[in-house]
């Protein structure tokens, strides 16, 4: 199984940049490693004023992420 990460702001595929281990996408949206050691991916849709809670897919692909060390 692999894991396909979407970019949150135009849905298209997520590269990972080898160099910085950053994630990108075609569009140019860049999402650096933050310095706790996550990649924020989650952002609220402009218009709403809920915050966006993770699904579970989403936070197992978060987990892998951070226990594998991307």
């Amino acid at each position: 199984m692999t894991l396909s990460l979407i970019c949150p702001v135009c849905s298209a595929p997520l590269n990972q940049h080898q160099a910085s281990a950053g994630f990108y996408c075609d569009n140019k949206h860049h999402f650096d490693k933050h310095p706790n050691g996550y990649w924020p991916l989650l952002s609220n849709v402009k218009g709403k004023s809920k915050p966006q809670v993770e699904s579970r897919q989403q936070m197992r692909g978060r987990h892998f992420l951070l226990e594998t060390g991307l």
